[in-house]
């Protein structure tokens, strides 16, 4: 059996997250576009700030793992935001 070239998996990991009011205009089409590229500006941010690429990942969480419940303007400000996973 042979195997490729091996894998390296990012040990820093950047999600994105929005808030759960659907979004779509010409930027972004979904609120997984805007959490996408959330993650990714951070990601962009820590580069050019001399962090390996290799050992960053950008992920669009969307609306999907709200850190507060609620509907109200001061939960969906809660639920937008960047999570960043950070293995030494």
């Amino acid at each position: 059996m042979t195997f490729g070239p091996l894998t390296v998996v990012p040990t820093n990991v950047v999600e994105g997250h929005t808030d759960s009011t659907p979004i779509s205009n010409a930027k972004y089409a979904s609120n997984w576009e805007l959490s996408s590229a959330r993650a990714g500006a951070v990601v962009r941010y820590l580069v050019e700030r001399g962090v390996a690429p290799g050992r960053l990942a950008a992920i669009g969480r969307a609306d999907n793992f709200p850190l507060v419940a609620g509907n109200d303007a001061a939960s969906r400000a809660q639920n937008r935001r960047v999570t960043i996973f950070v293995e030494y």
